[in-house]
């Protein structure tokens, strides 16, 4: 028999038919991509004592059982397979695979719409990892990092209204900020911000405003640990562009200076400037470009305390998208950048392998919160509300290996990894 067949009828979602289908398929030459179907068929059956058999086959090639288990899990996952994932996670004993298994059945309650469920599923596995962390491949695996991260950065709200109150008593990383050229407020249209290192702005800030002066919005363009060339380029763009009358310019020193603490960044700045500022107030990436869409979005008024884009992803880190987000000028507003920024501050000082995606995170975990303690703050998802996706709005102006590269030179990626990629410091949930 062969594999597509057992593909095609797997995808009909008919288990047991797909069942027989691979195991004959896995005498040929396709063994191993059968072995796959046969291990998702027996989740999806329920039938973990067939799982079991097919982990141990792969082991006895070779096959490391937490990097065959990770494979077939996070596959029945793209496939829809939420509910046997949960009955999963509840047979896996106590062990190496388990984290992996309740990992992936909290992603399946977030698809099924169970945020509380997930949210618990996920603060349990950020809790077991401490056992495992150094038996499991992080470091030298880039799905286990991201599955890392995804896990154990979001917080339920008991534990987000804690982080909040450790952040809040942290001296905020953004120091000395100044601004150098007054912000202009136009009516009450929102002000489109910029918030980068000094890099970024040199690679990216010519082809960022490229597509910003065309509104009738202002501009405000803040630099982190500026360098000379940085700010003249920003004069220099100012001139070229006779953006005198509605760009502005801030700065501030940033000591922890890594990828994820400049990503972060942008919540101390907001919450500065709402003080500073007679008006709503977005925030852009730099590494996009608008689209002729954007000005639609520019048009519609900033009437909920915070809104940004989500992605209908089951990962939390990945639900709410940092790229674009909308702040109205008002105390609920000024608060939570505020718990953004205190959330993120207790864990910028990890690697960036361990802790990227924690600004995206912290909008999952601190909205997670106002849902359950603020019912007066008003939430928006630009998604639902526009009726269009944030593709439609932005488009990248990098791969990620051009990001990557500035990064590594900005902020030293791979500062905290031995040779072998492994983590070099002690991580604590």
């Amino acid at each position: 028999m062969s594999l597509e067949a057992a593909a095609a009828v797997y995808a009909r979602g008919d288990y047991a038919g797909a069942l027989g289908l691979a195991s004959a398929a896995a005498q040929g030459p396709d063994a191993g991509a059968a072995l796959l179907i046969l291990a998702k068929c027996s989740v999806g059956l329920g039938d973990f004592t067939g799982l079991g058999n097919v982990l141990g086959f792969a082991q006895k090639q070779g096959a490391s059982p937490e990097l065959t288990f990770f494979r077939i899990v996070h596959d029945c996952l793209l496939d829809g397979m939420t509910q046997p994932l949960i009955a999963l996670s509840a047979a896996i004993p106590d062990g190496l695979l388990h984290p992996l298994a309740l990992y992936h059945a909290s992603c399946a309650r977030l698809v099924l719409g169970d945020r509380y469920a997930a949210l618990a599923g996920f603060n349990q596995f950020r809790l077991a990892l401490p056992r495992f962390f150094h038996a499991l491949p992080f470091g030298t695996n880039d799905e286990f990092n991201v599955m890392f991260r995804q896990g154990t950065l979001v917080l339920p709200p008991e534990e987000t209204r804690a982080r909040i109150a450790h952040g809040t008593a942290l001296p905020p990383v953004q120091r000395d900020i100044q601004i150098l050229k007054p912000l202009r407020a136009i009516g009450g249209a929102a002000t489109i911000m910029c918030c980068a290192d000094a890099r970024y702005i040199a690679y990216f800030l010519p082809r960022w405003l490229a597509g910003m002066i065309s509104t009738d919005t202002p501009i405000h363009v803040h630099v982190i640990n500026p360098d000379p060339e940085a700010l003249a380029l920003v004069e220099e763009m100012t001139t070229q562009h006779d953006l005198v009358e509605k760009l502005s310019l801030s700065t501030s020193l940033d000591g922890t200076a890594t990828a994820t603490s400049y990503a972060c960044a942008r919540f101390e700045i907001v919450a500065y400037l709402l003080e500073n500022l007679n008006g709503p107030l977005m925030t852009v990436d730099i590494d996009v470009a608008a689209t002729p869409a954007f000005s639609s979005l520019l048009a519609t008024p900033v009437t909920a305390d915070f809104s940004c884009f989500e992605t209908g992803r089951c990962e939390p880190a990945s639900v709410h998208q940092a790229s674009i987000m909308a702040f109205a000028n008002t105390p609920r507003s000024l608060t939570f950048a505020r718990d953004l920024a205190a959330y993120c501050r207790p864990k910028l000082h990890q690697p960036v392998r361990i802790n990227w995606m924690l600004d995206q995170a912290a909008l999952f975990s601190v909205l997670g919160l106002y849902d359950s303690e603020e019912p007066k703050f008003r939430y928006c998802a630009l998604d639902r509300a526009s009726g269009r996706p944030m593709s439609d709005y932005i488009i990248g102006l990098a791969s990620d290996e051009e990001k990557h590269a500035i990064k590594v030179k900005s902020a030293g990626l791979d500062a905290n990894a031995d040779a072998t990629g492994k983590t070099t410091f002690v991580w604590e949930p």
